[in-house]
């Protein structure tokens, strides 16, 4: 005889590798963090039972959890999530999807509140609780954003290749003729008069002849292009 009792019980624990939050190296899971189990008759029908349990030091000891829709020897399938209620509250209700670290499933059977049965469960594997899950707005918003600035990344290398370019072709052809004729006859071509005739006068004849053909040459360079 199992007892009276029309609920069945079941001891949950978590040992096994403690569980962190954020990371498998982050910080161990203390009271912020928090569980909801799951129990059911079968591993598509489960539903919460009790209230949320804190985690003390990563872990949860041998806690009783009752569960009301089964009765003692029946065999029920349990499953729990750990969520941070820092980010989403004491209710898992209020956890979006992708927010907690969900356990595997297992199963037990169902014994009567005194009984000396129990067989602990313990999901022993390692688990990491996220520390949040960006909102579907916050999404849209970083798509777009790459969006843009990969648009606006493309023209701009557009608009530079384009720049130069045409410095390439033009700066040759345009530039240094014109600095060549105006300035090298200048100096060179004036040094040949003899001394005290008229030197500066034809000096500067000679360099303002040579800026205009360095003027036509650009000129004629651009009408090239």
């Amino acid at each position: 005889m199992r007892g009276v009792s029309a609920d069945g019980y079941f001891k949950f624990s978590k040992l096994g590798p403690l569980v962190t939050v954020g990371s498998e190296d982050g910080p161990v899971a203390d009271a912020t963090i928090l569980a909801q189990v799951f129990a059911g008759r079968s591993p598509d029908a489960l539903r919460a039972i009790g209230d949320p349990l804190p985690f003390i030091r990563g872990r949860i000891f041998n806690t009783l959890m009752d569960v009301p829709f089964m009765v003692p020897g029946t065999t029920a399938y349990l499953q729990f999530a750990a969520w941070d209620s820092k980010s989403w509250g004491l209710s898992y209700s209020g956890v979006p999807l992708g927010g907690s670290a969900v356990s595997s499933i297992t199963t037990t059977e169902l014994e009567i509140p005194n009984s000396e049965a129990f067989i602990q469960i313990a999901f022993p594997e390692k688990m990491v609780v996220p520390t949040s899950v960006p909102e579907p707005e916050e999404w849209a918003m970083l798509l777009m954003g790459g969006a843009a600035c990969s648009w606006w990344g493309r023209g701009r290398e557009k608009v530079v290749e384009r720049l130069k370019s045409k410095a390439l072709k033009t700066q040759p052809r345009v530039f240094a003729p014109s600095l060549f004729l105006s300035c090298f006859p200048a100096f060179q071509i004036q040094s040949l008069w003899p001394a005290g005739y008229q030197r500066s006068v034809n000096g500067t004849r000679l360099q303002r002849f040579g800026f205009v053909l360095g003027s036509l040459w650009g000129s004629r360079s651009r009408l090239w292009m």
